[in-house]
């Protein structure tokens, strides 16, 4: 075996080392953010799939808190949120109890472990899992309606499939913050870097 095939056999090997503790079950989120369109906002609550026990809260621009808990709340649960204005971020927390630990919508420099935890997306389908009748309430809501689900875990214990507490907003439009280059597609950017560099040394 020659040293370029040994090099690149290294190479895959660090690679899904690092890729290794972080397993995506689902579809990459759609957006991360929530933002308020001018009109008052209701959250219904639409489903879950998880063991721990999670609740939700806005963060900002107001504090209204666990106005939804998996294992308690029931599909079709409301609660208004309030106005808010066109462009206003409606920044989302969910507490996994459980642990305990808080995660937040928007990009992941807002959680401790560089992860977005919150799929926000207009269509139902992007959040895969949930129980058949929870599809079904999502398609009685009203066109445009933003759906945010979020995982619960980090690391290994983690699926992030993103519906482990799931609910719906109405008057809100999607975006998405752009993502800060997570520790591991950092290290995997340095391991090839220096991969090529030592093929460039070998070949030279």
């Amino acid at each position: 075996m020659n040293m370029l095939r040994k090099g690149a056999i290294v190479g895959a090997t660090v690679a899904g080392m690092l890729l290794g503790s972080v397993v995506l079950a689902g579809p990459l989120p759609t957006f991360n953010l929530v933002f308020g369109n001018g009109g008052a906002a209701t959250a219904y609550f639409v489903g879950e799939e998880a063991g721990d026990t999670d609740d939700v809260s806005v963060v900002v621009p107001l504090s209204l808190s666990d106005f939804f808990i998996n294992h308690v709340s029931s599909i079709g649960d409301s609660v208004a949120l309030g106005t808010f204005g066109n462009g206003e971020e409606i920044e989302f927390s969910m507490t996994d109890v459980s642990l305990p630990t808080t995660w937040f919508t928007g990009p992941g420099l807002r959680n401790f472990d560089g992860q977005i935890h919150a799929n926000v997306t207009l269509n139902i389908n992007d959040i895969v899992g949930l129980p058949a009748a929870s599809y079904v309430y999502a398609a009685t809501l009203p066109a445009g309606t933003v759906f945010v689900g979020f995982e619960d875990r980090s690391g290994r214990q983690a699926d992030f499939d993103y519906n482990d507490i799931v609910f719906a907003v109405v008057n809100a439009t999607p975006t998405i913050a752009q993502a800060v280059p997570e520790p591991a597609s950092l290290a995997l950017l340095g391991v090839g870097l220096a991969f090529m560099g030592w093929v460039r040394r070998t070949r030279g």
